[in-house]
């Protein structure tokens, strides 16, 4: 009678938890205007049942990885580029063993931009160059 209660105890404790699947984690990480190609060379950081795994964006703003993520619980996405953040979470959909989760990643945040002399600038400086060496040579 004993190992009959210790056997329902440990198949109610199974059938409470829920079981890890083979998950693909893949999204694209943009700006505030989703537009695409997203952005290049994002670290991205993907965490699930207590795991995680880092990459990069592509060259289309694009990441995947995979993970063993339960089937009931709730995938992070995380990435960041300069002071650029954001952040997403998704439960993965699960069929026949397999899961999978699209997470898609925006940015926000101020990126700092070098600004960049208009080539009409370049006459103009020349011009007042010239004119004042010929105001130099005048003296």
């Amino acid at each position: 009678m004993a190992n009959f209660k210790i056997a329902l105890l440990l198949i109610a404790l199974a059938a409470g938890m829920a079981s890890a699947v083979p998950t693909e984690i893949y999204g694209y990480v943009t700006d505030q205007t989703h537009d695409l190609p997203g952005i290049q060379g994002a670290n991205v950081t993907v965490e699930c049942d207590n795991q995680s795994s880092t990459t990069t964006s592509d060259h289309k703003g694009f990441y995947y990885r995979m993970l063993d993520c339960g089937e009931q619980g709730t995938i992070t996405a995380t990435a960041q580029k300069g002071s650029q953040t954001g952040s997403n979470s998704d439960a993965p959909a699960v069929s026949n063993g397999f899961g999978y989760a699209e997470i898609g990643i925006e940015l926000s945040g101020t990126e700092v931009e070098v600004p960049e002399y208009p080539s009409a600038a370049v006459p103009a400086l020349l011009s007042l160059l010239s004119f004042g060496l010929a105001r130099l040579r005048n003296r």
